[in-house]
């Protein structure tokens, strides 16, 4: 990564991001406790930031966090139109299917 000649700002330990979809899916919170529990090993602070389900608040967190020049970021992204890539992925799978090879 190239420096762009700002200062990161002084702290201790690391500072990583978790920017999740949706923080009361017990998936995701299966994920952020994850997450930690690794974390604990080092001198490390974990932000989460919960996306909510907006693509645009997802977006406007990450930028917030580069911006803070987090050392990391744990990332689960969000699609910008779910059900086009889910119809997509039944397309490429129903083309599988039918094909004869030979």
């Amino acid at each position: 990564m190239e420096d762009d000649g700002e200062e990161r700002p002084e702290r201790e330990g690391y500072l990583f991001a978790y920017c999740c979809v949706n923080s009361e899916d017990p998936y995701f919170q299966a994920v952020e406790k994850s997450i930690r529990v690794s974390l604990q090993k080092e001198d490390a602070e974990l932000l989460v930031m919960d996306a909510k389900g907006d693509v645009a608040l997802q977006s406007r967190q990450i930028q917030e966090l580069i911006d803070e020049r987090v050392d990391a970021v744990f990332l689960t992204p969000m699609a910008a139109t779910p059900r086009k890539c889910w119809r997509l992925s039944r397309r490429r799978r129903y083309r599988s299917s039918t094909s004869t090879s030979g």
